[in-house]
């Protein structure tokens, strides 16, 4: 979670950062195991400092 750290330092007084959420960048049909990966990717970037997710799926 590199850029949102890099984010949240940038912007660290205006509140709204979000986070996309996309674990492949072809198409919004996601197996089980991607949806897992999704998940961690979530806790991931609340812990480096997103406030919000943005997320997508069919």
């Amino acid at each position: 979670m590199i850029s949102v750290d890099v984010a949240r330092h940038a912007f660290m007084d205006h509140p709204g950062l979000l986070a996309m959420i996309r674990p492949v960048a072809d198409g919004f049909f996601y197996s089980m195991d991607e949806i897992v990966l999704m998940e961690h990717l979530i806790k991931d970037a609340a812990m480096a400092g997103a406030n919000a997710m943005e997320t997508s799926a069919l």
